[in-house]
């Protein structure tokens, strides 16, 4: 018998009973391990999501305003667009 099969030996025997205490509630402990798995994978795509959602909520926004702008330039140069345009078809040589 060699020095690593002493070794083994001394391994084996405190490794059994300890693999014996286990195996009952290794099911448990793999479900456990699953289940903080899948609760740090769904809070971490949680987080990213919320990201996501803000930056598309704060681009809509800058957006919105654009139109905004758009629309009140239109609506207070209105009248000016409309006088040029009758300007430009109503010929003022004394009709």
């Amino acid at each position: 018998m060699g020095l690593f099969d002493g070794i083994l030996g001394a391994v084996t025997s405190v490794a059994k009973p300890i693999t014996q205490a286990i195996s009952p509630i290794a099911p448990l402990l793999g479900g456990l391990a699953g289940g903080v798995g899948s609760y740090l994978g769904t809070q971490s795509a949680n987080e990213a999501n919320v990201a996501l959602n803000q930056a598309t909520m704060d681009f809509n926004a800058q957006e919105a305003q654009k139109n905004r702008d758009y629309q009140t330039e239109m609506s207070n140069t209105a009248y000016q667009r409309a006088i040029k345009d009758m300007s430009v078809a109503i010929p003022r040589d004394g009709c």
